[in-house]
């Protein structure tokens, strides 16, 4: 995301380029992109927060680092990038560091070689490859669910649940407090209004994000943030109004965002991490 601090953000990416610069044919995409124009990429943060020094790569951004096509070796790039890494956060004076490595990296074996850890930790990572367009798309979509998710999306248009997409900081806000409240009766430590409101300052409406509303009888009940990158949808935040969960308006929302994302071009649906024996979500996927 956008970093608070400019010079930090551009420090931090110069840094970390530095590593690569001259003898090794890589680029890195760091939080410095578009600095000049207020607004910076969602592809690789590399973020100094106070003593805590985090570089993340996960689905949405399939690399971390970019190699040409004539690179003998993309673990070169990766090792010396990961080594100027830990050079950053020692000079940096942080307390901790993490790295978070992209589901479909070739290379893991170099992590486990150049990184010096202490704690491991493992999520389960999915994500649904989507159909392309064609005049039946909403039945081969159905096909990819579970048969008791069918069941749920079947149920929110039979429950009048209407739907609309809004680029309006009102509804933004409105998706805000809901997931702020969701978090807090669940003991979640949530994302603050701050980050949300950074949303449109560092992205483009359209083309890096969209909020989704479900309504009913003219009501808000419900809304779901999505990021959009290199043909891949991020499934970020998703709420409810608690009294209309039965309704199913998530469901809703997530079936008419994959069709969209079809008709945008996108090849896949990223449902992110979970913490293992976490299965909702691969239950609401899984086929049957």
């Amino acid at each position: 995301m956008c970093a608070r601090d400019a010079s930090l953000r551009t420090a931090i990416s110069k840094s970390a380029l530095s590593a690569i610069a001259g003898d090794y044919s890589g680029l890195l995409r760091g939080t410095a992109r578009r600095r000049d124009h207020g607004r910076s990429a969602r592809v690789c943060d590399t973020r100094l927060t106070g003593q805590y020094l985090e570089l993340a790569s996960i689905l949405r951004q399939p690399c971390d680092v970019l190699t040409t096509p004539d690179s003998p070796d993309g673990s070169i790039t990766r090792r010396s990038l990961l080594q100027r890494i830990q050079e950053v956060a020692i000079e940096g004076k942080c307390l901790a560091s993490t790295v978070v490595t992209p589901p479909f990296d070739r290379y893991l074996q170099v992590y486990e070689e150049e990184l010096r850890f202490d704690f491991r930790d493992s999520r389960i990572g999915q994500a649904t490859h989507l159909p392309e367009a064609s005049s039946n798309l909403e039945e081969r979509l159905m096909n990819v669910f579970h048969s008791k998710t069918r069941y749920m999306v079947r149920k929110a248009y039979r429950s009048n649940i209407e739907f609309y997409v809004s680029e309006s900081e009102e509804d933004l806000h409105f998706h805000a407090d809901l997931y702020m409240r969701h978090s807090l009766a669940k003991g979640i430590v949530a994302k603050s209004w701050e980050f949300f409101s950074l949303v449109p300052r560092c992205f483009d409406y359209g083309k890096d994000y969209k909020v989704f509303i479900a309504t009913r009888n003219g009501k808000r009940i419900a809304a779901l943030l999505v990021f959009y990158y290199n043909n891949t949808v991020e499934y970020f935040t998703l709420c409810i109004v608690e009294q209309h969960r039965n309704l199913q308006p998530m469901s809703l929302l997530i079936f008419e965002a994959m069709k969209e994302a079809v008709f945008r071009g996108d090849a896949y649906w990223n449902w992110g991490g979970t913490g293992h024996g976490l299965e909702g979500v691969y239950r609401w996927v899984q086929p049957t």
